[in-house]
């Protein structure tokens, strides 16, 4: 029950993908045919696309897809889940830490998040939140009541990644309240449209796994990179690259984990501590790239994450066409 799709499906040349199409059909005929039972356990699925080089770092993007079962002839059956669990994943590591620069689903929204512009690496981000904007009392079936209306506040930021670190290029602010009114507040412009994939991809060198043991060549020296207790060589397939900081290794394989299983837990990228393979997380975020107006060299800038969650209020629509002016 292990394969994935993607933006391949659309035939563009924005990355290189790797999943088992025709394992795909072999899956779902086998599970048509009346009197095979097919064991079902959700699953989600995570594999690698492509590998490219940026000031030294390694811009990495994966993807995921999951696996769901439903009961079809009586039997239960695995499903692709299609188009709503798609993502792909933009990662960039210096191979001593790696961050999400962002997801999007491919097969919903034509332009990714992540791209270059004039040969730079740029990432835009978009947050949506609601927030209270005024107080009301109104009075129903004689009854005081205390209401909130609520504003929806969307953010957009677009960053460019120079001399180690993330420079906010522009932003944009906008407020849609309950009437349909909209506000709207830009410094710069973005536009997603114009991000570009990159000029060039990575191929890496192949690795062989002997025994406990990942050997390959890279930059003319041979590596003997053991590997411990925990990871299980059958799971891999890697490919190695260097990085600013460190080596990477990029595992090919297609992976099938629970269902759940975050970026974060997801056995695909690598690098060597102490002549050891050691996974490499993958952090949430990037904002301790984020320029502190000053780029630095080793992309430690801090940034501030936005503004969390608000609990909100449900109102009926008849107090919202009522007082949903500003």
């Amino acid at each position: 029950m292990s394969s994935m799709t993607g933006s391949g499906l659309r035939g563009t040349v924005w990355k290189e993908r790797f999943f088992l199409i025709p394992l795909i059909a072999s899956v779902l005929l086998l599970s048509s045919i009346p009197g095979v039972a097919a064991d079902c356990t959700p699953e989600r699925d995570y594999g690698t696309f492509s590998v490219s080089t940026v000031d030294g770092w390694l811009l990495i993007e994966a993807g995921s897809v999951d696996w769901t079962c439903e009961i079809i002839a009586a039997e239960m059956t695995p499903r692709l889940d299609l188009p709503n669990s798609n993502r792909d994943y933009y990662i960039l590591t210096d191979g001593r830490t790696a961050y999400l620069l962002g997801s999007y689903n491919d097969l919903l929204v034509d332009n990714p998040p992540v791209g270059f512009v004039d040969g730079r690496l740029h990432v835009i981000q978009n947050s949506t939140r609601k927030e209270p904007f005024r107080n009301l009392t109104v009075t129903i079936n004689g009854e005081a009541r205390n209401l909130t209306l609520l504003r929806s506040v969307t953010v957009s930021r677009e960053y460019e990644f120079e001399g180690g670190c993330f420079r906010e290029t522009a932003s944009c602010r906008r407020v849609e309240y309950p009437n349909g009114t909209t506000e709207r507040n830009c410094t710069g412009k973005i536009d997603a449209s114009l991000l570009k994939p990159p000029s060039k991809y990575e191929n890496g060198s192949p690795t062989v796994v002997s025994g406990e043991e990942v050997l390959f060549f890279l930059g003319g020296r041979e590596y003997r990179i053991k590997i411990p207790e925990g990871i299980n060589a059958s799971t891999l397939n890697l490919t190695a690259f260097k990085a600013k900081n460190g080596l990477v290794l990029v595992n090919r394989k297609l992976l099938s984990l629970p269902a759940g299983t975050g970026l974060d837990k997801a056995p695909l990228l690598f690098t060597v501590r102490n002549g050891t393979l050691v996974m490499l997380p993958v952090e949430g975020d990037f904002r301790e790239l984020v320029c502190n107006g000053t780029a630095t060299s080793s992309g430690n800038g801090r940034g501030i994450c936005g503004p969390g969650v608000i609990v909100l209020l449900l109102i009926s629509p008849l107090i919202i066409r009522t007082f949903g002016g500003r």
